[in-house]
């Protein structure tokens, strides 16, 4: 390599000697041409042409001594310059080479340093924009799972919030109608009441003592489940009426009998106990009544109790959270002392008929307001969710945008790293 670089010297040298020696014959000439016009001497004479010879030889002189002093410098440079522009910055500029030009020396190498730190800086902050966009690039997809399996669960979870309303919905719907028929209960046991009171002045020997019924029902606990509490709230409030109804059917079973062994001592006592076996056949027409009520009563009872049961099932699947044991209502006792044939008994237990009517009454209406509530409660958390579903669809375009905007960094950045690997350093 250093001797075609000898030899590539030579050939320099030797075309640039030539080109000082054509360009000092050309002016020689020129000069001799206008000398020759002012003087009026012949342009070929003999002097004129060893003056011509001179000046081709001092430019060619001339241009030897300013190759050879000049030559290895511009070599240096234009090496140096080479070796930056081939991406080697690891090498410094040979100053004792420089010779005249050695001024070029310092200012070159300031110009390497610089690109120097300038690579430097550049490798290590593509460096870094890799790394970040790599984490960030992980993240997005980590993230983008994430959100996937939330807008899975929160669609699932608007579903049974719909099936929750609509089973609300239908329970209401049932415990108006058996709201109507408590009504129907306690209309007819004021009507018994009167017929009872009449009887009462003639059956004076008769009394009883019918226990209160003591209705009890667990605290409710104080958590979302609020729904399906409300759900088994009413189921088994459902149970104790039909416990009630049952209560209310043995009644009217006990006061048809006694009506039958009132009418029998009515036809015994002859013309006297015409009035006794009027009230007693008014007493059995009430019994039946209450009976046909109280078994419509038990079919509605059944309906709510099937529906409500769906309706729970549904809130158990569909949330976790919500707490599956219902705490146990305690079993209304009822305990009737002995029944006394006699018609003040009756208006007794016809008069608590009433009463617990129109408890029951009341407490349909708290139960039907409770699951009107909780079906307006239903329909705002279905808003809810749908617009959090919205909302989580939104923020999914938006890491799919800003996972393409990283995907595309991480793409220049690598195309960076692969134009700073170029360069060589040290």
């Amino acid at each position: 390599m250093e001797q075609s670089k000898k030899a590539n010297n030579v050939r320099k040298l030797f075309k640039y000697v030539g080109k000082t020696l054509l360009q000092g014959l050309l002016s020689g000439a020129v000069i001799i041409f206008i000398f020759s016009l002012l003087t009026d001497r012949s342009f070929f004479s003999i002097p004129h042409l060893a003056l011509l010879v001179g000046i081709g030889l001092s430019f060619s002189l001339f241009g030897l001594v300013n190759f050879l002093a000049y030559a290895n410098p511009f070599d240096e440079i234009q090496y140096y310059v080479e070796r930056i522009s081939q991406g080697d910055l690891s090498t410094s500029i040979n100053q004792k080479k420089l010779g005249p030009l050695a001024t070029f020396g310092e200012p070159l190498e300031n110009m390497r340093m610089g690109l120097v730190k300038l690579v430097t800086h550049l490798q290590r902050t593509g460096h870094q924009v890799a790394q970040v966009t790599n984490e960030v690039t992980e993240q997005l997809y980590s993230s983008e799972d994430v959100i996937q399996t939330t807008e899975e669960s929160i669609s699932k979870f608007s579903y049974a919030i719909e099936s929750l309303a609509t089973g609300t919905r239908e329970s209401a719907t049932t415990m108006e109608e058996m709201t109507q028929g408590v009504q129907r209960i306690a209309e007819t046991s004021v009507v018994a009441t009167e017929s009872s009171q009449s009887a009462a002045d003639l059956a004076t020997d008769g009394q009883g003592k019918i226990q209160s019924l003591t209705e009890q029902m667990n605290s409710i606990h104080d958590s979302f489940e609020d729904l399906a509490k409300t759900i088994r709230l009413f189921a088994e409030e459902s149970n104790r009426i039909g416990e009630i109804v049952e209560a209310i059917t043995n009644i009217a079973g006990q006061t048809n009998l006694l009506s039958l062994n009132a009418s029998i001592e009515a036809a015994r006592a002859g013309e006297a106990g015409k009035g006794f076996a009027v009230v007693a056949e008014e007493v059995r027409k009430l019994s039946e009544e209450s009976n046909q009520s109280a078994s419509q009563i038990t079919s509605l009872i059944k309906g709510i109790q099937d529906k409500s049961q769906s309706a729970l099932s549904a809130m158990v699947q569909t949330n976790q959270d919500v707490d599956k044991g219902i705490s146990g209502a305690k079993e209304t006792e009822l305990a009737f002392k002995k029944i006394l044939e006699s018609i003040d008994l009756v208006n007794s237990q016809i008069q608590e008929i009433s009463a617990v009517s129109e408890e029951m009454a009341a407490g349909s209406e708290e139960v039907a307001a409770s699951i009107e509530e909780m079906a307006s409660h239903g329909e705002s958390s279905k808003s809810s969710i749908h617009e959090l579903l919205d909302g989580t669809s939104m923020q999914a375009e938006v890491f799919a945008k800003v996972q393409n905007t990283s995907d595309v960094l991480k793409q220049s950045s690598e195309e960076l790293s692969k134009v700073i690997n170029v360069f060589k350093l040290s």
